[in-house]
């Protein structure tokens, strides 16, 4: 006892609030989530229904997606006979997330608490990560409030669930830490997993190539060699493209699904943006779009306050996020915008003896329990 008393002594005091921070967060979530679904029970959707566990608590975490993860992770992992029977749509999933879930649930023998504590490990990690990048440029306090903010924004609680986000924001964050620490090899094989959890991971290569040349302390001479190291980004994507090449004899075949089954094709962002404001009859994607439209604005004029390769960052996936059509998707904004880590720096910089950090802090807070409760219910305000 003695000596663990010791070990904790030794933790340093920031890591134990953004420990607790995450522990009264998750919780205050599950019991939300258990409540609402107690509470709602006769009024869900009933076309969506997921079978997963009958654990109420573990249950409301295993939500839209959440089913292709399993499926993948749990079946015929991305087997031809998918095309069969429906399960086609595994090709638009990438494997990195599915795989750690089979390989650790084998041991577990349980998929769903395997995925749920893999997703809130890497969030856990990510929440560390972050604290140390800001740590580079700005003071303890703004660091902390960074990752108050990442776990308080509205749409926060997707990283807990049967998710590839959490894991995708701790590989971005990991990636931008290295990079910063001129570990450009650390760097690069965390983009390689990157874009092996999601294809539009490879787009850090641009913003770790401008890290790579601001950086004075190279020679040009050392730059040609390490820069080879930024190649290995996106083979994570061009692997998985080969494989499902190598199953299906269809080069694109994630493309093809996605577009397929979801209608996810690349459009012109601003028609986008603009058919879901003023055209669409759906009342379930104005708020998501709103939002993130205001959240991009907010990025755009604070170019200055942060450091540029992370907005350079953020500004690309929000475009990405907004040239996702038609715009039936928008009500996928706010989960796609979830690793745009810049904006919890950016509010983190909000004044701290000021009233406006306290109001943005509890209205995100409140907003981000209201969603709860459409998301683990299966309303399709945010999915």
């Amino acid at each position: 006892m003695l000596n663990f008393n010791r070990l904790i002594k030794r933790i340093p005091q920031e890591i134990k609030y953004i420990f607790s921070l995450f522990l009264v967060t998750r919780l205050s979530l599950t019991i939300i989530g258990v409540i609402s679904r107690l509470l709602l029970e006769p009024y869900r959707p009933k076309y969506y229904e997921q079978v997963y566990p009958k654990q109420l608590w573990l249950n409301i975490w295993v939500n839209w997606d959440s089913g292709w993860y399993l499926r993948i992770a749990s079946f015929d992992w991305y087997s031809q006979i998918a095309g069969i029977d429906g399960r086609k749509g595994s090709f638009a999933f990438f494997p990195l997330y599915p795989l750690l879930i089979r390989s650790i649930g084998f041991i577990l023998h349980n998929n769903v608490i395997t995925a749920v504590l893999i997703s809130n490990l890497a969030l856990l990690i990510a929440c560390i990560f972050l604290y140390k990048l800001v740590k580079f440029d700005f003071e303890t306090d703004t660091a902390l409030r960074s990752v108050r903010y990442l776990l308080l924004f509205p749409s926060a609680f997707i990283f807990s669930g049967v998710f590839n986000e959490s894991l995708y924001l701790a590989l971005i964050l990991a990636c931008f830490y290295y990079a910063k620490k001129n570990q450009f090899l650390c760097a690069s094989l965390l983009g390689f997993f990157m874009s092996l959890t999601k294809p539009q991971g490879v787009i850090i290569i641009f913003p770790l190539l401008y890290i790579y040349l601001k950086n004075k302390e190279f020679s040009f001479s050392k730059i040609k060699v390490n820069i080879m190291y930024l190649i290995l980004i996106p083979l994570g994507s061009i692997l998985f493209i080969f494989y499902a090449y190598h199953l299906t004899g269809d080069w694109f075949k994630g493309a093809h699904v996605a577009a397929e089954i979801w209608g996810f094709k690349i459009h012109n962002p601003i028609r986008n943006i603009a058919t879901g404001l003023l055209y669409t009859r759906d009342v379930n994607m104005l708020f998501p779009t709103y939002f993130s439209i205001i959240m991009f604005l907010i990025l755009l004029i604070s170019y200055k306050k942060v450091e540029f390769s992370y907005w350079l960052f953020g500004a690309m996936q929000f475009l990405l996020s907004f040239s996702y059509g038609p715009s039936a998707t928008l009500n996928c904004l706010l989960r796609h915008i979830l690793p745009i880590f810049v904006l919890y720096i950016i509010f983190a910089r909000i004044k701290k003896d000021g009233y406006l950090d306290l109001f943005t802090t509890v209205s995100f807070a409140l907003l981000q329990g209201f969603l709860m409760v459409f998301w683990c219910n299966g309303f399709s305000i945010i999915i």
